[in-house]
This record gives C-alpha cells, structure tokens and sequence, in this order.
C-alpha cells in the first residue's frame, strides 16, 4: 500500500482545500510536514483515519468542520471532505468521504463515503455499496492495524498495550487468511465445514448412532463455551498484568522508594524461580517415589529369605536359567553346543547328564540361588530408593527455607513501601489487590485448561464412535467422502499454520531485537512472546535477565516493535513479489503455504517528541530503509536532529503555517527542495 495524495476541504484547522501529493517509493521515500504545535500536525494524521475509517480522537464530530466557516457560514449546509488515493496491489484507488453540517439547526448529518479504482485499461469504476467500500478499505488496511500505521508520538508508548494486538500481527503479515481456513474447518465445532457435514449424518433410525450424534455435538458446544471462557479470563488477565505494570511504573518513579521498589521487583522475580524450582523438585520426588517403591517396603521379607536361604546352604550350582528339556535335546541329537560330537564321548554325556541333575525339578538349589541372587538386588536397590528419596526431601525443604527468606523480605519492604504514606501506599495497597485478582484469574484458566483437555478428549472418544455408526451406513457414504476432504483440508492447514505462525513470530522476533539493538546500546534486550506482546529485560547482577519496566525506554521499545512488523511484512512481500512465477512462494522444500502480507506506510505525528536527542538520531537513520513509504509530521527543532540521518530520504517537504496566527485556520505549502 503507497498513499500518493490527500486532498482536505474545510477539515478542522484546514479551511479551504488543501492538496498534499507523497513521496512514494526509491530512494527518496520520505515526505516531510513541519508544522508549530496547534498548527494542525495532529489533525493532519485524523484525517487520514477519518476518510478511512471515520474516527478521530475529536471530542464531537461537530470539530471537524472549520470553526471559521461555522461562523461565518451563509448557507445552511457545509461540508467537510477528505480524499486520499493510494495504490495497492498495481491498482491505484480514490477514497472520498464528506460529512454535512447543517449551520443553522446546529446538526450533524450521516457521512457519504465514495470509492473508485481505475482498471488496467484507464476506464475507473465505481464500488458500489457502503459495505462493500468498507470491506475493500478493510481488504487494503485492516482497521485493526491503523493505528499502528497512523500514530501520534504521545501515544506510541500504548501501541502494544491493546488487546488485539496478536490478530492485528497475523493480519498484517497475512496469516489471517490461513487461521480463517482453519477455523472454517475446525472439527471441534458444530458450526464449522466438518461440523455442519456431521450435522447431516443419517442416523438410519437406529437409537445408539443418534444419542451419539446428540452426544457429539453436545459435547462440542460446552468445548466451545469453555474456550469463550478461557478467553474471556485471559483477557481480564492481560488487563491485570498491564494494571500491575502500571502500579510498578509509578512505584519505580518514585525516587524516594525507587531502590527498595527495583529490591521488590528482584524478590518476585526470585520468588518466582524458587517456586519454579519447588514444583520442579516435588514432581522429581513423586517420580522417584513410584520407581519400585515395592522393593523398599518389602526390604525386611528380602532380608529375611536371605537368611533363611543362608541357613539352609541350598546355594545350588547348576546353570542359572538353563531348562532340562534343553539338555535332554544336547543328548538326544548327540551333539554339544560347542560342537562336541557325544556319540562315542560318555564322559561328556555323563558330564551333561550331571548338570541336568542340579536343574529343577531335580534340584531345587538352582530355584534358590536364583531367587536369592534376586533378593539381594531388591534390597540394594531400596538402599538407592531411599537416598534418592531423602535428597530429594532435603532439595524441598532447602527451597522451602530460602523461599520463605524471600517471603519474609519480600514483606518487609513491601510493609516499608506500603506505610510510606498517601499515594504510594494507596498504589502498593491497589498493587498487592490486583495481584491477588491475578492469581485467582491464572487459577480459573489453569482448571478451565484442564476441563477443555477432558472435553476434547471425550470429543475423540464420541467422534471415533460415530465414524463408526457412519461407515455402518451407506447412505452416508457421500458425507464421509466429503468429510474426509474437509479433514484432509483441516490437517493440512493447520499443520502449515502452526509452522508458519513459529516462523513468523522468529522472524518478528529476529527483526524486532535487531532493530532495538540498532537503536539503543546497553544490556536490555527485547523479547515478543507468543501474543506478540514486547517485552523490556534488563540483565542482572547475577547475569540472569528479569523484566525491565523503565517507561524511559517504552517508546523506543515500541518504535522497535512496529518497524519490526513494518520490516517483516515488507520482506515477505518482496519475496512474494520475486517468487510470483512459482506455484510455492515460500519453499517448494518446505512444502509451506504461501502468505500475503503488504508492505504499508508510516504516517507519523511528532514520533520523537518523548525521545532523547541520540536516540531520534539512532531512529530515523533505519526507518527509511526499512518502510516503503514514510511521512513525518514534525516539528522544525525535532527535524534538526532526525535531518542528521534523514536528510537525504526526503523527496518532497510542506509546511503547516497558520494563517495570521490563528489558532483555528492554517494552509498546507509546498517547499522547493533540492
């Protein structure tokens, strides 16, 4: 997706119309806006995600329209527009929306939105229909991802804190498409492809294949409930950990109780491990206990059969596990297993005969010696058993002692924080409520994963049964053709969609961390994890990482964050591109499913406003390089560090400057650039 042009008229601050064509893309990708604050740089960004997707951050949609013009207006009815063009995927298309006023009543008419393209021949058609255009829009840029594409530098540091953070990454990255196919498979659900086909099974009136019918379907809709469920939990969990996080923030913040607040941090990060390590060194005892525990209680018995074998002097010397058929076999055929020819040899026949003797049930010393061979190991063994046992209780009972150390610290300073007075201990009170919240959240999804555990094996369980009664019937012989297709679909998808989802999330990761250490030098390091949430580490004293929460580095963290995704989607369209005469754009070795991701634009409003001067140096010198399209909404005395590494990217400059100093109109120029 490349923005070519914006066309605003009487939108906010821009009184008239006011017409901006962007650099596109090469070497000089960069657009460069500077504008004074309350000059209408913010505005200039809202535009953009009002034409698109009719949001502002405006108090009233009465905003849009120019303040000047309201006042001045002689007609009833005004009108505020904005057009974009952009093209995407070799087609160039135009998006209009206009919103009427009507001056007089003081009233906010519905917005028009119109959309057209033109077609490889230069004739241009119209999308007709509402949905449709949004639906096109979303095909172009998902809302979802806007924001991440069209942002203002004060709320960069929330950009990883929403909630649909891991659906906005597969869409960008186009594994929105494959986890659709996935879903519209998904044999776990009634609604599904698979679910509706089994919804048509002919039962042939027979009682048991209905119930198990019944059954089936059943069962999956409580697995169903069970995952809302599941989600709905992890949801209040994430609002937990952000709420947590936030408390910690502003207890760090805090200079007076920052080093006992970084002790704390160290504490539950410490507790956190030993507990680890605890769980870890009970599940070793349980394994240890149940390695034949038989042999240690039964030692005395052994002990007791040794010595009655003892006393008895019944040792037996005959040939452990040798059988008397086995011998009667050597004579009979008259040749030894050594190759002895026993035909004329009585000696060695008699020497045969003799150990045939000593063998049960001729001799029973054989059965003893065999027996207490096996005494003797069981109670060996059980002198192991219970030294593995006794270390194992001395590991627990050690990480047991040093975490109630922790504990007890661990309340000290939190007991120091919390009578420190007014808001800290009122944050340390609040911090101490949510984290019990927390554990009773992560304890309803640890039982709710086990309940959706049982129920999809139960799920197994019915549905093997009913292919049963399926194949008992032939009337049903089409259904199990297809679903034997939508299965064989289901398989394959899923299968290359966890392949590819642990690809993506490498590559994000790889991209991500790179670009952080390109752009802060220190020992943090950053880290997405499975919901594509970055994460801040900082390494310890004890060379171990622990999560870092200094909001000083928040924005660098998420600038990192999105050229990271930035840089992923357009590798992967460049490889699509380069690969799109083969029938496999990924890999026909790794048999994957081909992707669709789009490289998308960075629109930008005072993006370093929070960033120290080396780090805006640090920044702009990849963006261009990695963006295909960047367009920055700056101020001139920011501009003067970023124009270090930036300067020669831009292609085209325009400047926002109000007219007559005048809070409430200003106009766009173009400025001659060299």
């Amino acid at each position: 997706m490349i923005i070519k042009s914006i066309v605003l008229n009487n939108f906010r601050q821009f009184r008239g119309v006011h017409t901006i064509e962007f650099a596109q893309c090469g070497d000089k990708n960069l657009t460069l806006i500077l504008g004074q604050n309350t000059s209408g740089k913010t505005t200039l960004v809202q535009a953009f995600l009002w034409c698109l997707f009719e949001k502002t951050n405006f108090k009233s949609k009465k905003d849009l329209m120019n303040k000047e013009l309201v006042i001045e207006a002689k007609d009833s009815i005004g009108i505020v527009s904005v057009q974009i063009e952009i093209s995407y995927k070799d087609r160039d298309y135009t998006i209009l929306r206009k919103q009427y006023f009507d001056v007089i009543k003081d009233k906010v008419n519905k917005t028009e939105l119109t959309m057209s393209y033109k077609e490889s021949n230069g004739e241009t058609q119209e999308v007709v229909g509402e949905n449709n255009i949004k639906n096109k829009i979303n095909d172009i840029l998902p809302e979802d991802l806007s924001e991440y594409f069209f942002f203002a530098g004060e709320y960069l540091n929330e950009i990883n804190d929403k909630k649909n953070v891991k659906d906005a990454v597969t869409g960008l990255i186009g594994l929105k498409a494959i986890k659709n196919v996935v879903d519209y498979f998904n044999p776990n659900t009634n609604k599904s492809v698979i679910g509706q086909l089994q919804a048509s099974f002919d039962d042939g009136g027979e009682y048991n294949a209905k119930q198990c019918q019944k059954s089936l379907q059943e069962a999956k809709d409580i697995l169903e409930k069970i995952k809302e469920m599941i989600e709905i939990q992890k949801n209040e969990k994430q609002k937990l950990e952000d709420l947590i996080e936030e408390k910690n923030k502003y207890l760090l913040a805090n200079a007076s109780i920052k080093e006992k607040a970084n002790q704390k941090l160290q504490l539950e990060s410490d507790i956190k491990k030993e507990e680890s390590s605890l769980e870890n060194a009970e599940k070793r005892l349980v394994k240890d206990f149940n390695t034949s525990p038989f042999k240690f209680f039964a030692r005395s018995i052994y002990n007791k059969a040794k010595n009655i074998i003892a006393e008895t002097k019944q040792d037996g010397i005959g040939i452990p596990e040798m059988h008397a058929i086995s011998i009667d076999f050597i004579l009979n055929r008259k040749s030894c297993i050594c190759g002895c020819d026993l035909t004329n040899n009585q000696g060695a026949c008699d020497k045969i005969a003799y150990e045939r003797s000593l063998l049960p049930p001729a001799h029973i010393g054989t059965l003893v010696r065999t027996f207490n061979e096996y005494c003797i190991e069981c109670v060996n063994v059980s002198y192991n058993y219970m030294s593995n046992l006794e270390s194992d209780y001395k590991n627990i009972r050690e990480i047991n002692s040093q975490l109630d150390t922790f504990k007890q610290r661990l309340d000290t300073i939190s007991n120091q924080i919390g009578n420190f007075g007014g808001d800290i201990g009122k944050v340390e009170n609040e911090l101490r409520d949510l984290k019990t919240s927390l554990k009773r959240c992560e304890d309803i999804i640890l039982e709710k994963n086990g309940v959706e555990s049982i129920k999809k094996k139960e799920i197994a369980d019915l549905q093997k049964k009913f292919d049963e009664y399926m194949v008992k019937n032939e009337r049903n012989y089409g259904i199990r053709k297809q679903l034997l297709y939508a299965k064989t679909i289901y398989n394959l998808f899923n299968d290359k969609y966890k392949i590819q989802e642990d690809n993506i999330n490498k590559q994000i990761n790889d991209s991500i961390s790179k670009i952080f250490d390109t752009v802060y030098h220190g020992n943090r390091v950053v880290k997405v994890d499975d919901d594509y949430r970055i994460n801040l580490y900082n390494k310890g004293d004890n060379g171990n990482y622990f999560t870092d929460l200094s909001s000083g580095l928040d924005t660098v963290k998420n600038f990192a964050f999105v050229l990271g995704l930035v840089d992923v989607a357009r590798k992967i369209s460049d490889k699509n591109r380069s690969n799109s005469s083969e029938i496999d754009m990924q890999s026909d070795e790794q048999n994957e499913i081909a992707i669709d991701a789009q490289p998308y634009p960075l629109v930008m409003d005072a993006p370093f406003s929070n960033i120290d001067d080396k780090h805006i140096e640090n920044i702009s010198s990849i963006i261009t390089s990695i963006a295909e399209q960047v367009i920055l909404v700056i101020m001139e005395k920011d501009w003067i560090h970023a124009e270090k590494t930036m300067g020669s990217k831009v292609g085209r400059i325009y400047k926002i400057m109000k007219n007559n100093n005048s809070d409430t109109s200003s106009k766009i120029e173009e400025m001659k650039h060299v």
